[in-house]
């Protein structure tokens, strides 16, 4: 799950970065979660396409379909780092 940024949490999680979306919540089976992208990440970036609110994330996941590459660009603790994996289809839980 995401959420829009706010100045708190900017401040809190010592962001650099005033464009993207917060990850409030990640599965641990998830291909994202095993790329490295854990719960206070900033996702700024999603196959070279901005992100700035959770509706951008939807709409680019509407476009993806199982086994297509996803490179993500995000904040973790003040640095730029990005995740590299393929869609995967999850059991729901």
């Amino acid at each position: 799950a995401v959420k829009n940024l706010d100045p708190y949490s900017l401040q809190q999680l010592n962001v650099r970065t005033e464009n993207g979306v917060l990850v409030t919540e990640i599965r641990r089976d998830s291909p994202a979660y095993q790329a490295g992208l854990s719960t206070g990440d900033v996702i700024t970036k999603v196959n070279e396409q901005t992100v700035n609110d959770p509706i951008d994330i939807d709409l680019i996941n509407w476009a993806l379909f199982v086994d297509d590459a996803v490179v993500l660009t995000y904040d973790h603790n003040g640095k730029s780092k990005t995740a590299n994996f393929k869609v995967q289809e999850l059991s729901s839980k």
